[in-house]
């Protein structure tokens, strides 16, 4: 049975709900969930309780999550009885965006993650992407980018969710259609290090010559270091200590500024010996 602990002083009506009676959302965003954080957040949990209530929507004389599964799964893991919540009218689109929007704005959350999510966000309400982007508060391409991935195989998501390729590599390896050929510059990424635009290079080349060594040549190697030569010694005009002209700081003032500060650089004690 609900108990309601607020319902004037905030614009959203919190209240208490047995955690039993809460299922997790069939449409959950994240593929998985890191058991020693969700043991962290059940430790802050146990010590301070859940500050930001779960959002759920009646199903019969149940309720679900729309967002906050990480936060049921850690309440559950601290025996919390009973949680906080706001419950919200069931509705497909309404639900998806504050899903969508929640687990997008959390920092861990990787970027196949947010494809999916938006994915479905798409194919639910048959939308635009940039409508989309907008309702977020994201750029397009923010969006777009994303939304690429879904077409990659599973060896080069699966490489990105470990997080040895990041978003730029996979959408690099995204323009080679070849999956062997893909597979195989994965391969030289992971086992190198290389970074985004020798990947860039090496796909360019494979582009030109599918039959080359892309490792031979990459057209973006880090260019090499440029040696500056040494810097011209010259005097400071206050102190008259010999310094490095590239550490120095040029001083732009008129004639009469320039006369005032020699007439004071003259009467101190340093200028004088003393």
């Amino acid at each position: 049975m609900a108990e309601y602990m607020s319902t004037s002083d905030s614009p959203m009506q919190v209240v208490e709900i047995e955690t039993i009676l809460i299922d997790p959302t069939d449409t959950a965003m994240r593929f998985n969930y890191d058991a020693t954080s969700i043991g962290e957040l059940a430790d802050s949990i146990r010590e301070v309780g859940l500050l930001l209530p779960l959002i759920v929507a009646h199903e019969g004389d149940r309720y679900r999550v729309i967002a906050g599964n990480r936060r049921l799964l850690a309440c559950r893991a601290a025996n919390l009885r009973r949680v906080p919540v706001v419950i919200r009218e069931s509705d497909v689109d309404d639900e998806l965006l504050v899903a969508v929007s929640e687990n997008v704005n959390r920092e861990d959350m990787n970027p196949l993650e947010e494809a999916v999510a938006f994915g479905r966000w798409l194919e639910a309400t048959d939308r635009p992407t940039t409508e989309l982007a907008k309702l977020l508060g994201r750029h397009r391409s923010y969006v777009e980018k994303r939304l690429m991935l879904l077409s990659l195989d599973d060896d080069t998501l699966d490489a990105l969710v470990r997080g040895t390729i990041t978003l730029h590599h996979a959408l690099e390896l995204r323009r080679v259609e070849d999956e062997l050929a893909r597979r195989y510059l994965l391969n030289l990424v992971e086992q190198n290090g290389a970074s985004v635009a020798v990947l860039r290079g090496w796909v360019e080349s494979y582009q030109r010559d599918p039959e080359a060594d892309v490792t031979e040549a990459p057209p973006y190697a880090p260019p090499p270091p440029v040696t500056m030569p040494p810097s011209a010694s010259t005097t400071c005009f206050f102190c008259g200590r010999t310094a490095e002209q590239s550490i120095l700081h040029a001083l732009f003032v008129c004639p009469i500024c320039e006369a005032a500060l020699r007439e004071s650089q003259a009467s101190t004690p340093e200028s004088q010996g003393v």
